[in-house]
């Protein structure tokens, strides 16, 4: 599940504050707490919880990558750039998109067939990728 950007802008907030936020300054969707992305101290306070300090990472690696689908290099955090180039989703020093990047762009994105038309290959998804596979 792909977090809107409400959420991802609350997330960082969050995370900005060092995890702990006044419930005057805001009220979270109950989402957040259902999906365990947030808690409240007895304070009244929200805390970022170690899901969401995943998920808003996720979030990070997704922008990252989709500005760099579009041929732009915004300056990464080293430890999205790091985690990008590890997994195979981001090539060299220029920061170009791999194939597998824009798959997994495309396995997050509704407009799926956009992400996928970028694609050097003919069609590059996930059942192709299962065919070649088992050929080879």
């Amino acid at each position: 599940m792909r977090l809107n950007q409400e959420t991802v802008a609350l997330l960082r907030k969050l995370d900005n504050e060092g995890g702990l936020v006044p419930q005057v300054l805001t009220d979270a969707p109950k989402m957040m707490f259902d999906l365990h992305l947030v808690s409240r101290q007895g304070s009244g306070a929200l805390q970022l919880t170690r899901t969401g300090a995943r998920a808003l990472f996720q979030a990070e690696c997704i922008a990252a990558l989709e500005h760099a689908v579009d041929g732009l290099a915004p300056p990464m955090a080293s430890g999205v750039e790091r985690w990008l180039t590890s997994s195979g989703f981001l090539h060299g020093v220029h920061k170009t998109v791999t194939a597998r990047g824009k798959l997994w762009l495309a396995s997050l994105t509704p407009q799926a067939a956009l992400v996928g038309a970028t694609l050097a290959e003919p069609a590059a998804t996930a059942g192709n990728c299962t065919a070649r596979r088992d050929a080879a």
